[in-house]
């Protein structure tokens, strides 16, 4: 159990939550013999850093950009 300190924050939790849910139900839609378990990881992990996605639709060296030297 995860215990926020502003409701802001909380919101901010439900709307990860909420958007994993949605990637994790495409995810197993699209990826054939991809487990249940596999696909809340990596959908938790999209949802988590939505914001990097959104800008590497643009530019996508940006996703791995912090693990290059």
């Amino acid at each position: 159990t995860m215990l926020f300190t502003s409701k802001a924050d909380a919101d901010a939790r439900d709307k990860i939550l909420e958007l994993a849910e949605e990637i994790q139900v495409f995810l197993s839609r699209k990826v054939e013999g991809l487990s249940d378990d596999q696909a809340e990881q990596c959908a938790m992990a999209i949802a988590e850093e939505r914001d990097l996605f959104q800008k590497a639709l643009k530019k996508p060296e940006l996703l791995n950009a912090e693990f290059q030297a």
